[in-house]
């Protein structure tokens, strides 16, 4: 039987996103009222335009801090997908959960040993660092140790435990 499950999770704007995006409608505040000095001129057709171009960048940067990202789980394949304001898509990791040499949740004491291990690489495509339907996965790909933090679904994770059943911790229940 073949498995195919797919999730979206919307990243959740932090402070760094808040900061750029006042940081743009500041800049694109500044650049308008500088150009309103030249509006008056034989330059006036070109401010125009620059400032429909400056309009467009501003929107285009505003709109590309809206992150979701899709999880795509075939048949024990994981593929994680970064959608970028709904019109662009890159794939951010590719794996097999048969790789995985622990799934658990993230913060839980049962496995914080194995969540602060050394990692040469962390994914984190959870929709906060301080999600709690967060999980952690550890694995290794092409000589490094990565470690994915990311919000599969219950489905997501009897999947895993197809696979391999040893290594999916959940979620304890309280």
């Amino acid at each position: 039987m073949d498995i195919f499950l797919e999730y979206i999770v919307a990243r959740k704007k932090n402070l760094k996103d808040i900061a750029i995006i006042a940081g743009i409608l500041l800049g694109l505040c500044l650049l308008l009222f500088i150009s309103l000095f030249f509006m008056f001129t034989q330059l006036s057709s070109f401010v125009m335009l620059l400032d429909a171009g400056l309009i467009y960048l501003a929107y285009l940067g505003i709109t590309s801090r809206n992150v979701e990202y899709e999880y795509i789980v075939t048949n024990g394949e994981v593929d994680i997908d970064k959608i970028t304001h709904r019109r662009k898509r890159k794939r951010i990791i590719s794996v097999h959960s048969k790789t995985f040499d622990m799934v658990a949740p993230v913060g839980e004491s049962a496995y914080r040993g194995e969540e602060h291990s050394t990692v040469s690489r962390v994914i984190d495509v959870a929709s906060s660092p301080t999600s709690e339907r967060a999980y952690f996965a550890l694995f290794s790909k092409d000589g490094q140790r990565i470690k994915l933090i990311f919000e599969p679904t219950e489905r997501m994770l009897d999947a895993f435990t197809t696979f391999v059943p040893r290594n999916v911790h959940k979620r304890s229940e309280q």
